[in-house]
């Protein structure tokens, strides 16, 4: 029998030797024993290190979901520094026209929360602003280019006598307009608006060359799909198709061209839009809403210490009114009501008889 060699202790008993001899004791390799402790060894780095890993990012993810953010103070700024500053911090600005005959116009008054104060992003903060009651006239933007019309709602927001804010501002091609001329605005020019009124401005992207790629406007507004296939300079035809659903009345429940398709300048598109007739196309049907702020000022605090909300809707070609809700609002919430009404409308919303917001619909 072949046996690995094992040198022996010269000073061995008789018994240990007889033992090892007898061939009843068996050794362990080296190797073996070396390769076991190299696999626990290297098992225990990988679990560390997952276990280090997943602590990280356990620990980002509360981070990021606990990031707070230092609100700024925008007191004696200006409105449009004041919402630039928020909007630069991630934070909304929630405006609350005031009036304070000692004080500059355009100009904050005071804010809530405090300016230093740390909040969540997106937070809402609001900011009493100094203006006028009067109804201030919208400049005709028609015709001019976007950036000198941005510089001049710029400079209005500067001024002492009243303001008006850029709103959204939507390109199309128009084959009749230049590039970057503005095609109509909305409130439309010369009309009677609040302060801090945003105008909206469509901006001409110059002649279509390639046409456009249809778009899916089914359960959209006709009007909606009318405006924005025309600005493409695509004619429209609409056909009015019986519901018995007034949800769905005024939108569109069918198109004859597939989303995607592509639109040459002065192709004809053919839109089904649904009626609660065979014949009239719709009234179409809008939604005003308003959501009160987290902590609404007190200052609007009635006698009962409660908020009373007006919704409010005037025809502005007969100057009708109609009230479309009126109730108590509890802070942050959020109350929305529909109306049918054809041509433009003036949206109004007072918190106990004092009015907070003001827009035009058209």
């Amino acid at each position: 029998m072949i046996r690995k060699y094992s040198p022996i202790k010269k000073q061995e008993n008789q018994n240990d030797k007889n033992v090892k001899d007898n061939g009843d004791s068996k050794e362990i390799p080296k190797l073996f024993i070396f390769s076991s402790l190299t696999r626990i060894i290297i098992f225990t780095i990988i679990l560390v290190m997952i276990l280090l890993s997943t602590a990280w990012i356990a620990i980002k993810q509360f981070q990021e979901e606990e990031i707070e953010i230092s609100i700024p103070d925008v007191v004696d700024r200006n409105i449009v520094q004041a919402v630039e500053m928020l909007q630069n911090r991630n934070l909304q600005a929630y405006i609350i026209a005031v009036k304070d005959d000692t004080k500059p116009i355009n100009i904050i008054l005071k804010q809530w929360p405090l300016h230093g104060s740390l909040v969540k992003e997106k937070r809402v903060v609001q900011i009493w602003l100094n203006t006028r009651n009067a109804l201030k006239e919208v400049p005709d933007f028609k015709g001019k280019k976007i950036d000198d019309s941005l510089n001049l709602l710029e400079k209005e927001a500067k001024s002492k006598t009243g303001y008006l804010l850029p709103g959204r501002i939507d390109f199309v091609f128009n084959d009749d307009v230049p590039q970057n001329i503005i095609i109509s605005q909305e409130p439309e020019a010369l009309s009677k608006v609040s302060d801090f009124t945003p105008v909206n401005l469509l901006v001409s992207k110059g002649k279509n060359v390639r046409g456009m790629l249809m778009k899916n406007f089914t359960g959209e507004y006709y009007e909606y799909a009318v405006k924005y296939l025309e600005s493409n300079n695509i004619n429209v035809i609409l056909k009015c198709v019986k519901t018995n659903d007034p949800n769905m009345t005024a939108k569109i429940i069918s198109q004859n061209i597939d989303e995607g398709i592509a639109l040459q300048s002065g192709s004809v598109v053919e839109l089904e839009v649904a009626s609660l007739s065979d014949d009239d196309v719709p009234i179409p049907i809008r939604c005003v809403s308003f959501t009160m702020p987290l902590n609404p000022p007190k200052e609007l605090l009635n006698k009962d210490k409660h908020y009373n909300l007006t919704l409010e809707v005037e025809n502005d070609d007969d100057n009708d009114k109609i009230i479309v809700y009126q109730g108590k609002i509890k802070a942050s919430q959020k109350i929305a009501e529909c109306y049918q009404v054809a041509g433009s409308v003036t949206e109004n919303v007072y918190i106990n008889d004092n009015k907070v917001y003001s827009r035009k619909v058209k």
